[in-house]
């Protein structure tokens, strides 16, 4: 019993245990992927599967299931090429999908070092749980690298934070990453400055070239900026407040600070410079390609209703919402820093010469002010080329006061745990009952504007958290409000994300194993006309000319399209054909853009173009006849409760 006291008072014990229950789910080949949507989309919502242990799998999460959780398994395939030759004229996967290569780059993701060593199901689940590992680790260490001695609010502050709507429904490499590097090189960056000895510093400083080579590799603008503006205004506050420590350190500091400059520069180097003509062709893409963004616009109501988080997990809810885009873009954190900024002000103004961190809430505080300006204020563009906020869509943004959220309740703890810090005794109450107010007001009015949404029994019982969450806050109970910040993080996700066993749908389904059966080794291309299947042929390890295109594969498409289409294969595309079935007439080739990212060739079933490009199969689900396509042999029909599949092979 002592042991185990003694044990979970170390500063380990929390990720180690949390690391065991990593290893324990990715054995069991758990995950919450969204992948098991085919087993809808083939067999319908009647037919139990087995393998969905908990939720449901969503669609609007397509950028995991039909992307990265694709592409990623797909690379099993090909032997981990940084260059999937299954896809186009071969697509390099190493930059923008977080798909496992042997590429260099890959040392900076350790995500997917399970790939190497362990069997694809189980590689695909140890990184989805790594992801959330090192996430909450981050925040558990910068919680407990401003206040030591709280390690039960780091562990719920941490686990609060995974549980944030904003990471659960936009939950993916690209978007986790950016913040725990941002928070893993903040804490090393404070361990150099406390560094007393040029080796210690050394040896931090590696660490920290590892963590921002791993950062700049992320790769993603509008995640990665507002997290290193997060960074930077953190570092030069908390490097204030340090001075004294600095100046005792000096020597250490500086030389760790070079080593650290120049090896993530070499490293960076070395990985992104043979990639730069991959990186131009994205640079100069139609979509995603240059986007810039003005400034203002951002609707403050919809900012402030966070707190109607639980609600949006309704597919049902949230398309009454009509002021979401959908669920992934209007999600949010449970911003309770709306309510202790003021008072950290407050303590900044009538403490000032005694307050701890002074620099550090004073960068906080403007930091949060840049970002509100950016939100809400037009015609103040100048801001946004300064810091590159112009280069973050709004709802990205949003990643940015996630972590507001987080060093404002930190700071706010630090400073209102030390006595001399009070206020006045009934105000806990008086300011927790005037947040009540606010949002029974703010609920009430969105309740009448969208009934579909809320009702007003629910208007009341959201309004309640957040205003007791900082009434606890203000009578000391940290860690009781952090528990009840959790228990509301948890029930604004919950129902997100599926417990899914496996990948069975993909590997082991019907349809994939007639791709294989009929493919038989053979160098000829596929194509599909369903989006959902875009990938089942490359997956299995076929070439083919539909599928994900991260980046422009034009030399496919500007000999046989018009000229005038160049923008709309010049993007990041989802490329399905559209075949011709109408016998009376032939079609010259177009290219059909229905959304940004997607990209339909619509095409005769027999024209010259499939020819060139070696293509022998089409994978479909409606039929052909002798008429529409005189090439088109149909060799294996997969029938299935949901959706009739067609495999016909291509004779000219």
């Amino acid at each position: 019993m002592k042991v185990a006291k003694r044990l979970s008072g170390k500063i380990w014990f929390f990720p180690a245990v949390l690391f065991l229950i990593v290893l324990v789910l990715g054995a069991l080949q758990i995950s919450g992927s969204s992948i098991g949507i085919y087993h809808e989309i083939l067999y319908g919502e009647n037919v139990k599967d087995e393998n969905l242990l908990f939720n449901k799998p969503r669609a609007v999460r397509s950028d995991e299931w039909l992307v990265t959780t694709q592409l990623s398994l797909a690379q099993t395939q090909t032997g981990f090429a940084p260059v999937n030759e299954n896809v186009g004229n071969g697509i390099d996967v190493s930059l923008l999908v977080d798909a496992p290569t042997t590429d260099l780059g890959q040392l900076f993701k350790p995500q997917n070092f399970g790939f190497f060593v362990a069997p694809p199901e189980v590689a695909f689940s140890l990184k989805w749980w790594l992801l959330a590992y090192l996430l909450v680790i981050s925040v558990y260490f910068f919680v407990l690298a401003l206040l030591p001695k709280r390690k039960m609010l780091a562990v719920l502050l941490s686990l609060a934070f995974l549980a944030s709507p904003f990471i659960a429904w936009w939950y993916q490499y690209i978007t986790v990453a950016p913040i725990y590097y941002a928070l893993f090189g903040i804490v090393v960056v404070m361990k150099m400055l406390q560094a007393s000895t040029i080796k210690k510093s050394v040896l931090w400083a590696l660490l920290l070239a590892y963590i921002a080579t791993s950062f700049a590799l992320v790769l993603y603008p509008p995640f990665q900026i507002p997290t290193a503006l997060f960074a930077v205004a953190f570092l030069a506050g908390h490097i204030i407040d340090s001075r004294s420590l600095i100046r005792k350190n000096i020597k250490p500091t500086l030389i760790g600070a070079g080593v650290a400059i120049i090896v993530a520069g070499i490293f960076t180097a070395v990985c992104l410079v043979p990639k730069l003509p991959i990186i131009e062709t994205i640079a100069n893409t139609a979509y995603p390609g240059n986007r810039i963004t003005e400034s203002g616009g951002f609707n403050p109501l919809l900012f402030m209703s966070s707190d109607t988080s639980p609600l949006a997990q309704s597919n049902s809810r949230a398309g009454a919402f009509t002021w979401l885009p959908n669920q992934s873009e209007g999600s949010n954190f449970l911003l309770v820093f709306l309510f202790l900024i003021p008072l950290l002000t407050f303590f900044v103004i009538k403490y000032r010469k005694v307050i701890p961190n002074f620099w550090t809430i004073i960068a906080l505080v403007s930091l949060t002010a840049v970002f509100v300006a950016w939100l809400f204020i037009p015609g103040i563009d100048l801001l946004g080329k300064v810091t590159f906020l112009n280069r973050v869509p709004h709802e990205r943004l949003l990643i940015g006061f996630g972590l507001i959220n987080l060093l404002a309740i930190i700071l706010f703890v630090k400073v209102y745990e030390q006595q001399k810090f009070k206020l006045v005794r009934y105000i806990p109450a008086l300011y927790a009952g005037l947040i009540l107010i606010i949002y029974v007001i703010l609920n009430l009015y969105l309740a009448k504007t969208f009934p579909g949404f809320m009702g007003e029994r629910w208007a009341l019982v959201l309004a309640v958290p957040y205003s007791l969450i900082i009434y606890l806050v203000l009578k000391h109970k940290f860690n009781l409000a952090a528990a009840l910040f959790l228990t509301f993080s948890i029930a604004s996700v919950i129902f997100i994300h599926p417990v899914y066993v496996g990948m069975g749908i993909l590997r082991d389904s019907e349809l994939s194993n007639a791709i294989r059966q009929v493919d038989d080794g053979s160098s000829k291309r596929w194509v599909s006309d369903s989006l959902q299947l875009e990938n089942f042929t490359a997956f299995n390890g076929m070439p083919s000319l539909s599928g994900v295109y991260v980046y422009p594969d034009t030399n496919i498409w500007k000999n046989d399209f018009p000229s005038s289409d160049v923008d709309k294969f010049n993007r990041y595309a989802h490329v399905h054909f559209r075949f011709d079935r109408n016998p009376n007439e032939q079609i010259e080739p177009a290219l059909v853009q229905p959304s940004p990212d997607q990209l339909i060739p619509t095409i005769e079933p027999c024209d010259e173009f499939l020819q060139k490009n070696n293509v022998g199969y089409i994978l479909t689900t409606e039929t052909f006849t002798d008429e529409q396509a005189a090439c088109a042999e149909l060799v294996k029909y997969v029938p299935l409760p949901r959706a009739n599949i067609y495999i016909y092979k291509l004779s000219y």
